[in-house]
Formats: C-alpha cells, structure tokens, sequence
C-alpha cells in the first residue's frame, strides 16, 4: 500500500487519509480536516486533497473553504436579493457585483444615504408603538373611529 507523509511529518495510507478526508468532505466537517494523528492539528495541504479527492469532492472542498472564509470577514455581508457575498463600506452600505443592488447592511433594505437606518428592531417597536396608541385610542373612544376588535397593548 502506497503511504504519504503530512507537513508535520505524520505518515498515513493513502486509502485511509483518502477515505478520512472524503468524510469529512461529504459531511462538511472540513474544520477538523487536519492530520489525523492525535493532539496533531497539522493541516492536510490543498495540494494533497486535490490528489486525494475526486474532482466533485474537491470542488465542495473548495466552496466549504470559501464560504468559512466570507464567514470569518467581518466585512462581507450578503445582498438581500441574490445573497451573493458583499464588502461592507464603513457607511454601512455594499452593493452587490452581481445583481447591481445597493443596500444598507444594517437593515437590508435599498441604501439610504443621509437618512439613518431603522434596524428591524426598530420597525418592529415603532409597529408595537402604534399598535398601544390604537388599543389606547380604542378604550378610551370606543368605536368612534370605527376600529373595533382591537387589543389593548
């Protein structure tokens, strides 16, 4: 059986390291794709798991390091319309290279420059803020405004 030797020195059968590697390709564990001899956190190099996987294991490979990757930035956001990935401008705003969509990254909505940015707490406040002022405007009216059924706060 043929062996190859890790960065870290490690030796492994090649069927074994390729049958390790393509688990943890195929559920996605790629984070804990590193040398599998204990207490060794020596990475299996991109050049080996080309060799080791098939072409579609290694295309997911691929996408599962870019996607881990965006993930760590803390400058990347994903555009409301077709999430594709964005960088973020220090206004909070992107606009994506995909679909031509600009967007404030705080509330996802279309960009709004020079006007400050409601966070969907916000909205969701000022809807639970008009919703009182109804239920108030119903118990002390009645039905003078026409607006029966509503609950008080």
């Amino acid at each position: 059986s043929e062996f190859v030797r890790l960065p870290c020195q490690h030796f492994f059968c090649w069927k074994c390291l390729k049958t390790y590697s393509d688990i943890h390709v195929k559920e996605g564990t790629i984070s804990k794709l590193l040398c599998p001899s204990a207490k060794c956190e020596g990475m299996v190099p991109p050049g080996l798991l080309k060799r080791l996987l098939s072409e579609e294991e290694f295309e997911r490979w691929e996408s599962l390091m870019l996607q881990k990757t965006l993930e760590s930035m803390s400058d990347v956001a994903y555009c409301p319309r077709c999430e594709m990935a964005c960088i973020e401008d220090e206004d909070n705003h992107a606009q994506c290279s995909k679909c031509f969509f600009s967007f404030c990254t705080l509330c996802r909505e279309r960009r709004h420059v020079g006007i400050a940015c409601m966070t969907p707490e916000m909205k969701l406040r000022i809807l639970q803020v008009i919703r009182c002022l109804w239920s108030l405007m119903n118990i002390h009216f009645g039905d003078l405004f026409g607006v029966p059924g509503i609950t008080a706060c």
